[in-house]
């Protein structure tokens, strides 16, 4: 019977051994579970981390092309006010030559040249009222020619 009871011995080991296998392959297929999970997991993060950086690029991008685009604005901006600066420096140095003309001879100069204005005033009226009334001779001699061309034309169409 020893042989049957060492026999017996040996089966429940092994179907305790067995047991215990089944229960650490259980154990490793849901460590295997968690895994893919895990692995699942990682591998949409870095999906979402792929599609972020991509359009964290294009916006990027596209904030490049504008900054470049104002940046040209800015440089023709600048050169514009450049230009204007120059031209008001330039109508700055005018405006002092002609203050300084001016004031060069003093008074006595200011006084000479509004005299002279003056005078320049006078002449171009005379010379204006001159031309009004010429322009109103040359007015009624136009009517007195046109007067006597209309008696002319009545004298013909009676005598014809």
């Amino acid at each position: 019977m020893m042989a049957s009871t060492g026999k017996d011995a040996g089966v429940a080991s092994l179907l305790i051994a067995n047991e215990n296998l089944r229960k650490d392959l259980l154990m490793k297929d849901n460590e295997v579970v968690k895994l893919r999970k895990l692995l699942e997991e990682r591998d949409r993060k870095l999906d979402d981390a792929v599609t972020f950086r991509t359009s964290a690029t294009r916006e990027l991008d596209q904030l490049n092309r504008e900054l470049q685009r104002a940046q040209k604005e800015v440089g023709i901006l600048r050169s514009e006010k450049s230009a204007l600066d120059a031209a008001n420096t330039d109508n700055a140095a005018y405006i002092r030559k002609l203050e300084a003309r001016l004031t060069s001879g003093g008074k006595d100069y200011l006084l000479e040249q509004n005299v002279k204005l003056k005078a320049s005033v006078q002449q171009l009226a005379s010379e204006k009222d001159a031309a009004v009334a010429s322009g109103a001779a040359q007015k009624a001699e136009l009517e007195r020619a046109m007067r006597e061309i209309e008696v002319l034309v009545r004298s013909q169409g009676t005598a014809a």
